[in-house]
């Protein structure tokens, strides 16, 4: 194949962005001849006359008319465009909620509540996902007020995080709202960690670093968006019928970026601290069992079994289970080992 030359539309206003454009960048460097990436805010003639296809991340609803006519091949990086009629190549929200409640159900949370931007596709879909994975416990749904001022919105946000629960868990749909909950709470009666948990997404360092705290995050893997789209595009410039209007790939979080946000565990009962870090170590043992979890904490299995479901919300046996599966789908992720092999290391 040729050096393609691929545009990347987007205002670079995020860390987010850049991450997409580095995926970019490396897989275009390995294609042999390589392939060459530029990017900007515009498509002005000069732009279009160089460029081979289009990867644009969050357009403007005013300018989707510029890109459906620009005449070149294009594909979507934000789930703002799912229903723009653009092959699409964006995070996996679901996926998202469900590793934030697998986080602090590992912590023993019971209490929840989430924060993010109202009418907004990805933060909708992140709240979504994550009240059904904490079910039966309900989820705390906390709002920033658009008709106050900023002053206004945050001193009601410290307001409501006030009145959660002690030992809350804090989901929110990015790094920036975690940082306003952590920031809101600096002079509060609340801290984190101890008091509550705050998590955020994207695992964005800038973000992080402009905290008070280093603070914990879903990485949604925006290399691997980049990769993925530069790649789907490359293959449609050669294979246009490759971009349909519903093609869509949904990129899973690489895992969780852990801070001091939600530094702790959401009990003192030292029988199920212990539990817990027993099946951290050897959940995967084939051979290991809630009999043997008993045994090692010198607890009775009934006894056992009825702390850890009234503490986490799950039985000890279901939590053995996902452990097991979670490890599963990291080694299918991350290795080309057999199922075989896979079983066998996860259990």
């Amino acid at each position: 194949m040729k050096p393609l030359n691929i545009y990347f539309l987007v205002n670079m206003q995020t860390s987010f962005e850049q991450r997409i454009l580095r995926g970019m960048a490396r897989f275009a460097r390995v294609q042999q001849p390589r392939w060459r990436v530029r990017w900007g805010k515009s498509l002005d003639e000069g732009t279009l006359m160089e460029s081979d296809g289009v990867v644009m991340f969050a357009v403007d609803p005013s300018r989707l008319q510029e890109v459906r006519e620009c005449g070149l091949p294009v594909v979507a990086t934000s789930t703002r465009h799912l229903k723009d009629g653009f092959p699409c190549v964006v995070t996996d929200d679901q996926a998202i909620g469900e590793l934030a409640a697998k986080h602090f159900r590992e912590k023993y949370y019971r209490s929840f509540a989430y924060l993010g931007p109202r009418d907004v596709g990805f933060g909708q879909n992140r709240q979504l996902s994550f009240a059904r994975a904490v079910a039966p416990d309900p989820v705390r749904v906390l709002e920033l007020d658009d008709t106050l001022s900023i002053e206004g919105r945050m001193r009601k946000l410290k307001r409501d995080l006030e009145r959660l629960p002690r030992h809350t868990a804090v989901f929110t749909a990015n790094d920036v709202f975690a940082r306003q909950v952590v920031t809101v709470l600096q002079s509060s009666r609340r801290q984190i960690p101890g008091d509550l948990a705050v998590l955020g997404v994207d695992a964005d360092e800038l973000v992080s670093l402009s905290c008070a705290l280093d603070l914990t995050s879903v990485d949604s893997d925006p290399e691997s968006i980049g990769e993925q789209a530069i790649e789907l595009l490359g293959r449609g410039i050669v294979k246009p019928s490759v971009l349909t209007s519903d093609t869509l790939i949904r990129i899973p979080p690489k895992g969780i970026v852990e801070g001091a946000s939600t530094e702790g565990v959401a009990t003192e009962d030292e029988l199920i601290l212990r539990a817990g870090e027993l099946l951290r170590l050897h959940a995967c043992d084939r051979d290991y069992s809630i009999d043997t979890l008993a045994r090692e904490t010198g607890c009775s299995r009934r006894s056992l079994e009825l702390r850890f479901a009234e503490l986490s919300g799950i039985g000890i046996g279901q939590h053995l289970w996902k452990l097991r599966l979670d490890r599963a789908k990291e080694l299918l992720r991350t290795t080309t080992h057999t199922l075989a092999d896979i079983a066998e290391q996860s259990g």
